[in-house]
């Protein structure tokens, strides 16, 4: 009974961790393109092309984050021996997704077809983390108890500060140092509220290996 335990605590930690870093990492990334878009997409291919496409961007955006973090509970259901339960949830998203894509690329082109598809990568994580809470695999309170709300919080304030940017300069050097420190800010604050003991080992681990790997390859030459 305790192995038992303590393994069921072990997969709720990296279940909730794994959510934590792609938040971390991913969650500042996708908040500066969503804000940015018409500034990159002009920078990239010019204004004419970002005036038409910049909301495109912005909404396939938001989809690549919240399918990102689809794939956690996505490959815990299929390790667990359960490839059953997401065939079902494809099966009852498939029609809801072709009737989407139907109304919204009729109503708004390329731009409903981004719509219709976050939509339904939105619907597929719900089903997907609800999946695995009613299956007993992670309970939906397993979140608070790792650190997950926090971390949520922080990149949506992240997220809500970015647009400053835009009003202090027209300028892209002073937007950039704008980001530049918001983005510094959020580091320290990620490692000095969110992250716990055994998030900064893991980091640290990991940058000695990085440091390692780029010091053989310099001896290497």
């Amino acid at each position: 009974m305790g192995l038992a335990s303590e393994s069921k605590t072990h997969l709720e930690q990296l279940y909730c961790r794994s959510l934590k870093s792609l938040l971390l990492t991913l969650g500042p990334l996708i908040s500066m393109v969503i804000v940015f878009a018409p500034q990159l997409l002009g920078i990239w291919l010019g204004p004419v092309f970002a005036a038409k496409s910049s909301t495109v961007m912005q909404v396939l955006a938001l989809g690549v984050l919240v399918n990102s973090l689809a794939f956690v509970p996505f490959t815990l259901i299929q390790a667990l021996g359960r490839p059953d339960v997401t065939a079902k949830f494809h099966m009852i998203e498939f029609p809801l997704f072709a009737g989407l894509l139907w109304v919204l690329i009729g109503h708004d082109g390329i731009q409903g077809a981004a719509i219709a598809w976050t939509i339904r990568l939105t619907l597929d994580a719900a089903l997907l983390f609800g999946g695995c809470a009613w299956l007993g695999f992670v309970p939906l309170r397993a979140f608070a108890r790792n650190g997950l709300p926090r971390t949520c919080l922080a990149v949506l304030l992240f997220a809500v500060a970015c647009p400053a940017a835009l009003l202090i300069s027209k300028t892209l050097w002073a937007r950039t140092v704008f980001v530049g420190i918001l983005t510094a800010l959020f580091a320290v604050g990620g490692w000095s509220f969110i992250l716990d003991s055994i998030d900064k080992a893991a980091l640290a681990s990991a940058a000695a290996k990085w440091l390692r790997v780029v010091r053989e390859r310099r001896h290497a030459h």
